[in-house]
C-alpha cells in the first residue's frame, strides 16, 4: 500500500537498497535519498565502510530497539573487519541488524533469527535477506543454510516455481547455492 501511494515510502526504498546491496551495487544503495538508517548502514558496511554504517546505525531514533542494542552493533560494527573475541556474546540482533555479524567473525549467527522464525511457522522472507548478501556467500554453502531453506518451505516453492539465479538443484533430493 505505502508504494502505491507514495514510491518514496521509507518501506520501498529500504527494500530497494537490501536489493541492491543483494546484487553488490553498493553504492547504488548508499545513494537512496532518505533510506532508513538501518538501510544506510547495511549499505555502508556491504561497501566495507564501518565508520559510515557505525555512524548512520547510531542515527536510529531511542526505543525503537532495546536499550543499547543499537549501540553495541554500530561498536562491534565500527570496529570491523576486526573479528570480535566471542561470537557468541554477542546480543541476538533483530533481523535488520543481522547483517552485523557477516563483517565481525560472527556470521554463522546471521541464521539465528530465520531459523527462531520458522519454529514458530512464520517467515518472512524479508528477514531472510542478509543470507542473499555477497558477504553472506560461504553461508549459502553450509548445510545449516540448506536445512533452513527446507525447513521454510523454500526448496518446495523453488522446485515448483524456478529456482533463484544463486541457487540450482543438484540431483533429485539436493541443491547448491553460490
Amino acid at each position: 500500500m505505502g508504494a502505491a501511494l507514495d514510491p518514496l515510502f521509507e518501506g520501498v526504498r529500504d527494500q530497494l537498497a537490501s536489493v541492491l546491496i543483494q546484487n553488490g551495487q553498493y553504492d547504488a544503495a548508499i545513494a537512496i535519498k532518505n533510506a532508513s538508517p538501518v538501510a544506510a548502514a547495511a549499505a555502508y558496511a556491504a561497501a566495507r565502510r564501518f565508520k559510515e554504517a557505525s555512524d548512520a546505525l547510531l542515527m536510529i531514533l531511542p526505543g525503537y530497539y532495546p536499550a543499547g542494542m543499537v549501540e553495541t552493533a554500530a561498536r562491534v560494527l565500527r570496529a570491523a573487519p576486526a573479528h570480535v573475541a566471542s561470537p557468541q556474546a554477542l546480543p541476538a540482533f533483530p533481523f535488520q541488524l543481522t547483517y552485523v555479524y557477516l563483517y565481525v567473525g560472527a556470521a554463522s549467527r546471521a541464521f539465528e533469527y530465520s531459523e527462531a522464525q520458522v519454529k514458530t511457522q512464520y517467515l518472512n522472507p524479508a528477514n531472510t535477506a542478509v543470507l542473499w548478501y555477497p558477504a553472506a556467500a560461504p553461508l549459502r554453502k553450509t548445510e545449516r543454510f540448506k536445512t533452513l531453506m527446507r525447513d521454510a518451505g523454500y526448496v518446495d516453492f523453488w522446485r515448483t516455481r524456478g529456482w533463484p539465479d544463486l541457487c540450482h538443484p543438484v540431483g533429485a533430493d539436493d541443491f547448491a547455492c553460490n
